[in-house]
């Protein structure tokens, strides 16, 4: 849905699709997915609170955070995210993990320390990990324990880790039972969050 943003006939697309989902209690994610060569700070800032205000779920690189708000700071940047009414905030940071901040609290969590082969689709099959154990709760967002969200992101980062092992996109995308041994057997790669992001040069696996 993040790249119907960057397009002036997408918009409408997008408001409609998500007035839609909320209509019939559905749950509304979006995942910005930015490039740079799609549009830059000024109209990210200037036509996106509009359209993220509401919604359940905003999943986003380290970068697209400093794009919104100004901000490399975690829990500076998602905490004014959330002021527009999004449920849960969740930032992938690479191969530092993800950060996520939603009613019940926030956190940062490493990720697995798996061969990187290939990032291309690690961040999608996240955010697909995500939704699927958010849907298996069946609840609203704010209501879920903050230790039940934790295992969530961490099956969420199991997921990335092991779709970054492997070789392609929707063929590296992984089952359960692989996401569960990465998780069993897997050692986590305790990489702590960059301080100073002005280079650009973070390593992104999300």
């Amino acid at each position: 849905a993040g790249s119907l943003l960057s397009l002036k006939n997408g918009l409408p697309v997008y408001e409609k699709a998500k007035c839609h989902a909320k209509k019939f209690g559905r749950l509304t994610c979006c995942d910005l997915n930015w490039r740079p060569h799609m549009y830059g700070r000024s109209y990210a800032q200037r036509v996106f609170p509009r359209y993220l205000e509401g919604l359940d779920i905003l999943k986003i690189s380290h970068e697209e955070l400093e794009l919104l708000t100004n901000t490399w700071d975690l829990e500076a940047g998602s905490q004014k995210l959330r002021e527009l009414g999004i449920r849960l905030v969740c930032v992938t940071l690479g191969a530092a993990g993800s950060y996520f901040n939603y009613a019940g609290g926030r956190a940062h969590l490493f990720t697995y320390n798996t061969k990187v082969v290939d990032t291309n689709a690690s961040g999608d099959v996240f955010t697909a990990a995500m939704l699927v154990k958010l849907l298996e709760k069946n609840c609203v967002i704010d209501k879920i324990p903050f230790e039940d969200m934790k295992q969530i992101m961490d099956f969420a980062n199991a997921a990335g880790a092991v779709c970054a092992s492997l070789k392609g996109a929707i063929c590296a995308a992984p089952d359960r039972i692989q996401i569960q041994e990465c998780r069993r057997n897997v050692p986590f790669l305790k990489m702590e969050v960059p301080g100073n992001l002005d280079d650009g040069k973070e390593s992104d696996r999300g």
